[in-house]
């Protein structure tokens, strides 16, 4: 029966595939290669690696890390929108916040003014009674 079996190199990493004639006891007969392999490599290897009796993860842990990493997509159109449309809203929060600081300052500033004015105001009227 065909199948497809793997050269693998003295680390047991797979350096070649070839389709090759297998027999029962899935001996390879139709091709002269040491270090060939019968045994299908299981799914979900990232670096497959035959270590004598079956296939195990030959990547490290980083390279699977690496290799499964997502990459961020650029943001679309929709996203650069809302992004834009939170930074205004934050600078216009800011400029509420420094508008509602001066507009308090300022009515201290008109009531201080008053007082003092109302005060002037008192001191004439006195004064102009005085005189009379």
């Amino acid at each position: 029966m065909k199948k497809v079996v793997y050269e693998v190199n003295n680390d047991g990493y797979v350096i070649e595939t070839y389709v090759a004639e297998v027999g029962l006891n899935d001996e390879i007969s139709d091709i002269d290669k040491q270090h060939m392999v019968s045994i299908t490599i299981p799914n979900g290897l990232f670096k497959p690696k035959w270590n004598g009796v079956k296939w195990i993860e030959g990547a490290t842990q980083e390279e699977i890390d690496e290799i499964t990493k997502v990459e961020p997509s650029p943001p679309n159109e929709r996203e650069q929108t809302i992004e834009l449309l939170k930074k205004q809203n934050q600078a216009l929060s800011k400029m509420n916040t420094d508008l509602s600081k001066t507009n308090a300052e300022l009515k201290k500033s008109i009531a201080l003014h008053d007082g003092i004015i109302s005060e002037l105001v008192l001191k004439m009227f006195d004064e102009d009674t005085e005189v009379m």
